[in-house]
């Protein structure tokens, strides 16, 4: 190969290793295997980490295809970082595939986030946009709290929970999505007078509590766009 993304990242015999394991007893010993500074991780596996896969504390990394798994978290975002996930996956982690607190900004395009066991994206008090990416397999697909996202052409599918949550203080748009076959809802706002949700042209279908819910709040200020969806065949739309 010439290029990296000439790699298939799914062939474990094309791995690079980077692992928390350093006993070899098949359990993480180390916090971090990767603490993030401003730099470009390329094509490593990063695993069994007992905290976070990669830390990026404050940091402007890029991760490109890397697979990151079997951490606690997988990738952890926080105070400050401006983090950018490209064609990588986030799997099988004990908690949070990716975890935004305080983030500056997180961008991710064409990532696989599965089979992570809370949640695939997690994030709060800050700036996320999600594109191309499949977001399944969890408990909830997505949570924001108190932060601006945009999520656009994802499918967030097949999470027993719910595809989507969206607390309280959030600016957020989806569109062009696959939100389908979630065990509770489509697309759950608890608070929603006190977001700005907008959902443009997605398809919402097969959920098994509802398509779309949008609940109350304290305040009167927010409001929920919904134009040009199709909404159809869940428990209760």
């Amino acid at each position: 190969e010439t290029n990296i993304n000439q790699r298939d990242l799914a062939d474990a015999n094309n791995e690079t290793i980077l692992t928390g394991d350093i006993n070899g007893n098949g359990s993480g010993n180390i916090r971090d295997v990767v603490t993030a500074a401003n730099s470009r991780i390329d094509g490593l596996t990063v695993k069994k980490a007992t905290i976070s896969g990669i830390s990026c504390n404050g940091s402007t990394p890029t991760i490109a295809n890397c697979a990151v798994k079997n951490n606690y978290n997988g990738i952890y975002c926080y105070d400050g970082a401006q983090v950018t996930i490209v064609n990588t996956f986030v799997t099988d982690n004990s908690n949070k595939g990716v975890y935004g607190s305080n983030a500056d900004y997180i961008n991710i395009d064409n990532c696989t986030i599965s089979t992570n066991l809370q949640y695939n994206l997690f994030v709060g008090y800050g700036n996320t946009n999600v594109t191309d990416s499949v977001l399944s397999n969890s408990d909830i697909g997505i949570f924001c709290g108190y932060g601006n996202i945009t999520i656009k052409d994802c499918n967030v599918s097949d999470n027993s929970i719910n595809g989507i949550s969206i607390e309280k203080d959030v600016v957020a748009v989806i569109n062009k999505c696959r939100i389908q076959r979630n065990g509770g809802y489509g697309l759950e706002s608890l608070y929603a007078s006190e977001s700005d949700i907008t959902l443009k042209m997605n398809i919402i279908s097969d959920n098994g509590s509802g398509g779309v819910y949008t609940g109350g709040g304290y305040s009167s200020g927010g409001k929920c766009q919904i134009t040009d969806n199709l909404i159809y065949s869940n428990n209760s739309n």
